[in-house]
């Protein structure tokens, strides 16, 4: 039961890596700023994009967090 939880997380994370690798290029071509900075700071987007592949699975309880912190009553 372990291994397919952790191959069906994997699969997962690679599918997300597999949708940014397809996005990214129309992205930077689509936003002037973003083809700005991929033309005068390539190394800089490229570890950015490095980044946010190896981290987007966190965005998910980013946001559960945020917005538990946001309906608080404090």
């Amino acid at each position: 039961m372990t291994t397919a939880l952790a191959i069906a997380a994997l699969l997962l994370y690679l599918a997300g890596i597999a949708a940014l690798a397809t996005a990214m290029p129309n992205a930077i071509k689509d936003h002037p700023t973003a083809q700005h900075l991929a033309d005068t700071n390539p190394t800089g987007v490229a570890l950015l994009l490095a980044l946010v592949t190896i981290a987007w699975p966190l965005t998910i309880p980013y946001a559960l967090i945020s917005n538990l912190a946001q309906r608080s009553n404090r």
